[in-house]
């Protein structure tokens, strides 16, 4: 069936379905939940996505749309701007870093996602995915390949040192909740986050430049 969309409802819909399932997650949500914290009827919930598992993909390209579009911004104004390798890497980790932090509804829907299967994930990616340019990732892996072919770093992988960056930037979001049980205790949230971009782009960087 052909549907009109009404953007403004559509993106209303949208952001009252991430406080919820952000909240709930995926499987304590419930649709008229989410029309209820819209302030609009169930049916044009249904109306427009048909089904949860609908509007949940539809959250996660949001997500990744906005993510993806800061991050290639942001990578893009430090190559343009001439940065040098070191910087444009330990800069993708900040802002990685700053992104997860400043949206913490993201940050739980995509943990939902990743603990449900990932199933989705690969194919919200690939919705937004612009074939016709760089991904921020692919930035950092040429990025990455330049610098060992100029010899400011070691012979490094780049995609498995890529896939460490991300790894050691999510996981402090994804064991937030339990770090305690690691026996730690964090009195300033803010100053160990600081920290913790600190001592991910310490390791990285020490672990890729090249040794005088």
């Amino acid at each position: 069936m052909n549907r009109q969309v009404d953007t403004s409802t559509k993106d209303k819909i949208l952001r009252a379905a991430i406080r919820v399932f952000a909240q709930k997650g995926r499987h304590g949500t419930r649709m008229d939940e989410v029309a209820q914290e819209a302030g609009i009827n169930k049916a044009m919930v249904y109306y427009y996505f048909s089904n949860k598992d609908n509007l949940f993909f539809e959250i996660l390209t949001t997500i990744f749309t906005e993510m993806y579009q800061n991050s290639l911004h942001r990578i893009s104004e430090d190559i343009s701007t001439g940065k040098n390798h070191a910087d444009i890497i330990s800069n993708s980790i900040r802002y990685s870093f700053e992104s997860y932090n400043k949206n913490p509804h993201y940050t739980r829907i995509m943990i939902d996602a990743i603990s449900s299967g990932m199933d989705e994930i690969p194919k919200a990616l690939e919705a937004v995915y612009d074939s016709s340019q760089l991904s921020p990732t692919s930035y950092i892996i040429k990025t990455i390949q330049d610098g060992i072919d100029k010899k400011i770093f070691r012979a490094v992988d780049p995609i498995n040192t890529m896939i460490s960056i991300t790894g050691m930037t999510f996981i402090y979001f994804l064991s937030r909740n339990i770090i305690k049980f690691f026996g730690m205790k964090i009195d300033d949230e803010d100053e160990f986050l600081d920290n913790r971009i600190k001592s991910v782009i310490d390791l990285i960087m020490n672990g890729m430049l090249m040794r005088q």
